[in-house]
Protein backbone atom coordinates (compact mmCIF):
# COMPACT_ATOMS: atom_id res chain seq x y z
CA UNK A 1 0.00 0.00 0.00
CA UNK A 2 1.29 3.44 -0.89
CA UNK A 3 0.28 7.06 -0.69
CA UNK A 4 0.35 9.43 -3.66
CA UNK A 5 3.43 11.15 -2.22
CA UNK A 6 5.26 7.82 -2.02
CA UNK A 7 4.42 7.13 -5.68
CA UNK A 8 5.73 10.62 -6.55
CA UNK A 9 8.97 9.92 -4.66
CA UNK A 10 9.47 6.57 -6.36
CA UNK A 11 8.59 7.68 -9.89
CA UNK A 12 9.84 11.27 -9.60
CA UNK A 13 6.83 12.25 -11.70
CA UNK A 14 4.64 15.32 -11.26
CA UNK A 15 2.18 14.89 -8.36
CA UNK A 16 -0.65 16.62 -10.25
CA UNK A 17 -0.21 14.22 -13.19
CA UNK A 18 -0.26 11.19 -10.90
CA UNK A 19 -3.41 12.47 -9.17
CA UNK A 20 -5.11 12.91 -12.55
CA UNK A 21 -4.21 9.36 -13.61
CA UNK A 22 -5.48 7.95 -10.31
CA UNK A 23 -8.75 9.88 -10.75
CA UNK A 24 -9.09 8.42 -14.25
CA UNK A 25 -8.43 4.86 -13.05
CA UNK A 26 -10.24 5.04 -9.70
CA UNK A 27 -12.89 7.77 -9.61
CA UNK A 28 -13.87 8.64 -6.06
CA UNK A 29 -10.67 7.24 -4.51
CA UNK A 30 -9.15 10.65 -3.92
CA UNK A 31 -11.13 12.64 -1.38
CA UNK A 32 -10.40 16.24 -0.56
CA UNK A 33 -8.68 16.67 2.81
CA UNK A 34 -8.00 12.95 3.27
CA UNK A 35 -4.82 10.98 2.68
CA UNK A 36 -5.22 8.68 -0.33
CA UNK A 37 -3.78 5.20 0.12
CA UNK A 38 -3.64 2.80 -2.81
CA UNK A 39 -3.35 -0.95 -2.38
CA UNK A 40 -0.61 -2.89 -4.17
CA UNK A 41 -2.83 -3.73 -7.16
CA UNK A 42 -3.86 -0.10 -7.60
CA UNK A 43 -0.23 1.06 -7.36
CA UNK A 44 0.79 -1.46 -10.01
CA UNK A 45 -2.01 -0.32 -12.36
CA UNK A 46 -1.07 3.35 -11.89
CA UNK A 47 2.58 2.59 -12.67
CA UNK A 48 1.60 0.69 -15.82
CA UNK A 49 -0.57 3.60 -17.04
CA UNK A 50 2.20 6.08 -16.28
CA UNK A 51 4.63 3.96 -18.29
CA UNK A 52 2.22 3.50 -21.24
CA UNK A 53 1.58 7.24 -21.44
CA UNK A 54 5.31 7.96 -21.32
CA UNK A 55 5.14 9.93 -18.07
CA UNK A 56 7.68 7.60 -16.53
CA UNK A 57 10.08 5.24 -18.23
CA UNK A 58 10.50 1.88 -16.56
CA UNK A 59 12.73 -0.97 -17.62
CA UNK A 60 15.39 1.05 -19.51
CA UNK A 61 18.64 -0.61 -20.41
CA UNK A 62 21.71 0.17 -18.35
CA UNK A 63 23.09 2.39 -21.18
CA UNK A 64 19.93 4.48 -21.23
CA UNK A 65 19.92 4.71 -17.44
CA UNK A 66 23.43 6.14 -17.58
CA UNK A 67 22.09 8.95 -19.78
CA UNK A 68 19.01 9.69 -17.65
CA UNK A 69 19.64 9.22 -13.94
CA UNK A 70 16.43 10.95 -12.86
CA UNK A 71 14.18 8.18 -14.21
CA UNK A 72 13.37 5.35 -11.82
CA UNK A 73 13.47 1.77 -13.03
CA UNK A 74 10.99 -0.94 -12.19
CA UNK A 75 13.67 -2.56 -10.02
CA UNK A 76 13.92 0.66 -8.01
CA UNK A 77 10.15 0.71 -7.61
CA UNK A 78 10.15 -2.91 -6.48
CA UNK A 79 13.05 -2.26 -4.11
CA UNK A 80 11.17 0.68 -2.63
CA UNK A 81 8.01 -1.38 -2.35
CA UNK A 82 9.90 -4.19 -0.62
CA UNK A 83 11.45 -1.70 1.80
CA UNK A 84 8.01 -0.29 2.51
CA UNK A 85 6.59 -3.78 3.08
CA UNK A 86 9.44 -4.58 5.49
CA UNK A 87 8.81 -1.35 7.39
CA UNK A 88 5.10 -2.08 7.66
CA UNK A 89 5.83 -5.66 8.76
CA UNK A 90 8.21 -4.46 11.49
CA UNK A 91 5.70 -1.86 12.65
CA UNK A 92 2.98 -4.49 12.69
CA UNK A 93 5.16 -6.80 14.79
CA UNK A 94 5.92 -3.94 17.19
CA UNK A 95 2.22 -3.15 17.50
CA UNK A 96 1.48 -6.81 18.14
CA UNK A 97 4.16 -6.98 20.86
CA UNK A 98 2.78 -3.82 22.46
CA UNK A 99 -0.77 -5.16 22.25
CA UNK A 100 0.32 -8.43 23.92
CA UNK A 101 2.06 -6.46 26.69
CA UNK A 102 -1.05 -4.37 27.29
CA UNK A 103 -3.23 -7.49 27.26
CA UNK A 104 -0.93 -9.15 29.86
CA UNK A 105 -1.03 -6.04 32.09
CA UNK A 106 -4.84 -5.95 31.91
CA UNK A 107 -5.10 -9.66 32.75
CA UNK A 108 -2.79 -9.14 35.75
CA UNK A 109 -4.88 -6.21 36.96
CA UNK A 110 -8.04 -8.28 36.63
CA UNK A 111 -6.43 -11.06 38.69
CA UNK A 112 -5.32 -8.51 41.30
CA UNK A 113 -8.86 -7.14 41.55
CA UNK A 114 -10.32 -10.62 41.99
CA UNK A 115 -8.22 -10.96 45.12
CA UNK A 116 -9.68 -7.70 46.47
CA UNK A 117 -13.30 -8.58 45.74
CA UNK A 118 -15.38 -9.69 48.72
CA UNK A 119 -16.55 -13.28 48.88
CA UNK A 120 -20.04 -13.91 47.51
CA UNK A 121 -22.82 -13.65 50.11
CA UNK A 122 -24.88 -16.67 51.12
CA UNK A 123 -28.60 -16.58 50.51
CA UNK A 124 -31.05 -16.47 53.43
CA UNK A 125 -32.10 -20.00 52.52
CA UNK A 126 -28.50 -21.28 52.72
CA UNK A 127 -27.88 -19.44 56.00
CA UNK A 128 -31.07 -20.87 57.48
CA UNK A 129 -30.15 -24.39 56.36
CA UNK A 130 -26.67 -23.99 57.87
CA UNK A 131 -28.06 -22.83 61.22
CA UNK A 132 -30.55 -25.72 61.38
CA UNK A 133 -27.94 -28.34 60.44
CA UNK A 134 -25.38 -26.96 62.87
CA UNK A 135 -27.87 -26.88 65.74
CA UNK A 136 -29.09 -30.40 64.98
CA UNK A 137 -25.55 -31.77 64.82
CA UNK A 138 -24.36 -30.01 68.00
CA UNK A 139 -27.40 -31.19 69.96
CA UNK A 140 -27.56 -34.65 68.39
CA UNK A 141 -31.06 -34.03 67.06
CA UNK A 142 -32.78 -35.08 63.86
CA UNK A 143 -32.86 -32.31 61.23
CA UNK A 144 -36.63 -32.77 60.91
CA UNK A 145 -37.10 -32.08 64.62
CA UNK A 146 -35.17 -28.83 64.43
CA UNK A 147 -37.09 -27.69 61.34
CA UNK A 148 -40.33 -28.61 63.17
CA UNK A 149 -39.27 -26.49 66.14
CA UNK A 150 -38.57 -23.55 63.80
CA UNK A 151 -41.99 -23.92 62.12
CA UNK A 152 -43.61 -24.01 65.55
CA UNK A 153 -41.84 -20.78 66.56
CA UNK A 154 -43.01 -19.17 63.28
CA UNK A 155 -46.57 -20.23 64.06
CA UNK A 156 -46.47 -18.66 67.56
CA UNK A 157 -44.61 -15.49 66.56
CA UNK A 158 -46.10 -14.75 63.12
CA UNK A 159 -49.40 -16.65 63.37
CA UNK A 160 -48.59 -18.52 60.15
CA UNK A 161 -48.96 -22.28 59.88
CA UNK A 162 -46.31 -22.95 57.25
CA UNK A 163 -47.06 -26.68 56.98
CA UNK A 164 -50.72 -26.21 56.08
CA UNK A 165 -50.16 -23.22 53.77
CA UNK A 166 -47.37 -25.02 51.91
CA UNK A 167 -49.50 -28.16 51.59
CA UNK A 168 -52.41 -26.12 50.16
CA UNK A 169 -50.09 -24.58 47.55
CA UNK A 170 -48.50 -27.98 46.86
CA UNK A 171 -45.02 -26.67 47.70
CA UNK A 172 -42.36 -27.69 50.18
CA UNK A 173 -42.44 -25.60 53.34
CA UNK A 174 -39.15 -23.85 52.62
CA UNK A 175 -40.21 -23.12 48.99
CA UNK A 176 -43.50 -21.65 50.24
CA UNK A 177 -41.67 -19.48 52.78
CA UNK A 178 -39.28 -18.29 50.09
CA UNK A 179 -42.11 -17.53 47.63
CA UNK A 180 -43.97 -15.55 50.31
CA UNK A 181 -40.83 -13.59 51.27
CA UNK A 182 -40.74 -15.05 54.77
CA UNK A 183 -37.11 -16.26 54.74
CA UNK A 184 -35.70 -13.14 56.48
CA UNK A 185 -38.21 -13.64 59.34
CA UNK A 186 -37.41 -17.37 59.55
CA UNK A 187 -33.70 -16.55 59.62
CA UNK A 188 -34.16 -13.99 62.40
CA UNK A 189 -36.17 -16.45 64.49
CA UNK A 190 -33.62 -19.23 63.88
CA UNK A 191 -30.75 -16.96 64.93
CA UNK A 192 -32.56 -16.12 68.16
CA UNK A 193 -33.78 -19.63 68.99
CA UNK A 194 -30.80 -21.69 67.80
Amino acid sequence: MMTIKEIVEITRANEKTIREKIKELYPGLIKKGKKTILNDSQVENVLIVLKKTGIIELGKSSDELGKSSDVTTMNDVLTSLNALIQTVTIQSQNYEKRFNEIERVIENKIEDRKILLPAPKKSDRDNLNQIIRSYAKNNELNFGEVWGKLYQEVYYRLNINLKIKAKNKKLSIIDFAENEGLLPELLSIALEVF
